[in-house]
């Protein structure tokens, strides 16, 4: 009889959040688990049983062939990105808005929405975005733009967005966004890449000093809005 994770969370005394924060992930998805709402990719899972100290078969049910394809390391040859186009910018936007989630910020507007999507998909659109794809389904993205910096006289790009569906991560695929982001910063030319993380986002902060970046202590400004309309 498969047990629940609620159940062993009990035995070992855990609340949520201490569970997510011991495999990584938000309190929310472990309340979507438990709640049955969702099923965790293999490797989530597996940290997850590790974490209660249960074999993964009292927890998740997952095929002969799903064990075989993680165990081989496949998972990367089944991602593939592909740039955002008219046909998938409808998608693209629901990525930003799980990431303005994921952020606890404001998602775009009505209006913003309709510019983004008609930005993502114009011929001379004002940045650059893919999607990652999983079995035809986009569980992540990048967007990017050019800058120049004067001091090394090359450009710059600027990734503005990387984010990938919490059920999605722990299979590379965000590695993989940010290596493609990497070759098309050589492939273009420029001579660095920069991108800002919220304070509190330690994962992203391993996650980027993993590829040797390096934590300036430079203040971002920022004018938006009413602020900027008011300056005359």
């Amino acid at each position: 009889m498969r047990t629940t994770i609620k159940e062993h969370r009990a035995r070992l005394n855990l609340t949520q959040e201490q569970l997510a924060e011991k495999v990584g992930v938000r309190r929310e998805t472990i309340v979507f688990l438990e709640k049955g709402k969702y099923n965790p990719s293999l490797r989530l899972a597996r940290d997850i049983s590790i974490a209660l100290g249960v074999s993964i078969e009292e927890l998740f049910l997952f095929d002969d062939e799903e064990k075989k394809h993680y165990a081989s390391g496949d998972d990367l040859d089944m991602v593939h990105i592909v740039p955002v186009d008219a046909g998938n910018a409808e998608r693209y936007v629901e990525l930003v808005e799980a990431l303005a989630n994921f952020e606890h910020l404001d998602p775009p507007g009505e209006e913003g929405r309709a510019r983004l999507i008609s930005d993502a998909s114009s011929a001379d659109r004002p940045f650059r975005a893919f999607l990652a794809m999983v079995e035809g389904v986009a569980v992540g993205y990048v967007t990017y733009f050019f800058t120049y910096s004067t001091f090394l006289a090359r450009r710059t790009l600027f990734l503005e967005d990387i984010f990938v569906l919490e059920e999605y991560r722990g299979r590379g695929i965000g590695t993989k966004l940010f290596r493609f982001c990497v070759d098309e910063a050589k492939r273009e030319g420029c001579g660095r890449m920069e991108w800002t993380a919220l304070d509190w986002n330690e994962p992203a902060h391993r996650f980027y000093e993993g590829f040797g970046a390096k934590r300036l202590d430079w203040y971002l400004f920022r004018l938006t809005g009413d602020d900027l309309d008011a300056i005359q």
